[in-house]
Order: C-alpha cells, then structure tokens, then sequence
C-alpha cells in the first residue's frame, strides 16, 4: 500500500485523474485521495467544469471538486466576541431587515424568522419546551452558516482567479460581519425593553 501510494504521488495530474478509471477499486480510491490531497486553487478551476466520456473518473473528479469547495467554505466563520453568543434569531432579525442576495431577495423579516426557527425546531426534542430559546440561537446561526455558504460557493464558482476568490471572501465576509454586529444590537434592544422578558414573542411554523 505504501508503494502504491508513493507511485500516486509521482504522477502528474493528468495521469492522475486517468487512474480514477483504473479496473482495480483499489487503484481508483488511492487514486482520488491522492487527488484529494494534491488539488490547490488552479487545478481546482481547471477540474471545475471539466468533462471526461469515464464516468467513474467524471464522479471522481466531481467528489475531489466538491471535497476542496468544502474545506475552502469551511475556513471562514464569524468572530462574536469571547463569550458570546448567537442571539436568538427573533431577537436579531429587525422587522426592516432584508436581504438583497440569493434565495432570501424576497423574504420579509417574519419569513427569516419563521423558516429558520423551523429548521433549528426540527434538531431539538419536540416535548422539550425549554430549548425554545436555545432554538433561536440556533436558527440565527443556521442563517449564518447559510450566508457564509452562499458567498463562498458564489466566489468559488463566479472568481477566475485565487486572487479574485479571497477578495470576493474579504468582501461577502466583512458584510456579513456587519449584519452579525446589528443582530447583537437589535437582540439589546429587545432586552432593554420593558414589554420584553425572555425573548420577542414568535409563534413555530406547524
């Protein structure tokens, strides 16, 4: 197995991706790994929208495509603050609040609220009532995590160059940090006002 993995590492790329087709499974799942672990940025675009007639190297291609898109997403988060955390999402979403990008273009505010308390209710125990607000926290990072996802696929599939991706990253992040600052905001306004005890009233979706 070692000498097969050394011999993988010794290929070029080109015939590297020609192993992913290899009759032995052996062969192509030390193939793919080892494509895994080689591609950088340039290889990434020039596997991105390539087609090959072997289906098992296309399949391939496209999991080592989709394997660097996760780890290049996956290295951006949103800085809160030592011990803070995610308001809860009825608190941090103002009844203004819109959302010029993507699939939330035409939402309203009670639409963010109820669509990701939805999703956060369906990873918490039904009978349990006192993870409600814990459940908005969840749903306001939910939305986040989305957001962060939306930008960096955007930038992987939309920049032509590493460059172009890491400013477009810059720039997607710096905004989205900017919303995460007004939802802490609007969460002490809620806090702040008498009328408010817990957390702003919301009804879950059924």
């Amino acid at each position: 197995m070692f000498l097969m993995v050394a011999l993988m590492a010794a290929l070029s790329d080109d015939e590297l991706i020609a192993q992913l087709g290899d009759d032995r499974f052996v062969v192509r799942e030390q193939a793919t790994a080892q494509l895994e672990k080689r591609i950088d940025f340039p290889m990434y675009l020039r596997l991105r929208d390539a087609q090959y007639d072997d289906v098992e190297i296309q399949l391939r291609v496209k999991q080592a495509v989709e394997q660097y898109e996760i780890k290049m997403v996956s290295a951006y988060s949103v800085k809160l603050g030592k011990g803070k955390l995610y308001p809860p999402i009825n608190q941090a979403i103002a009844d203004d609040y819109k959302l010029s990008e993507g699939l939330w273009e035409y939402w309203s505010a009670d639409d963010f609220i109820q669509k990701y308390l939805d999703h956060a209710k369906r990873l918490f125990d039904p009978d349990d009532e006192l993870s409600y607000l814990m459940q908005g926290r969840l749903a306001t990072e939910l939305f986040v995590e989305d957001r962060i996802r939306y930008v960096g696929y955007s930038a992987l599939h939309e920049t032509k160059t590493e460059e172009e991706f890491y400013a477009a990253m810059q720039n997607g992040m710096a905004n989205i940090q900017k919303d995460v600052e007004g939802f802490f905001l609007s969460e002490g306004k809620y806090q702040s006002s008498a009328e408010s005890v817990l957390f702003r009233p919301f009804s879950f979706p059924r």
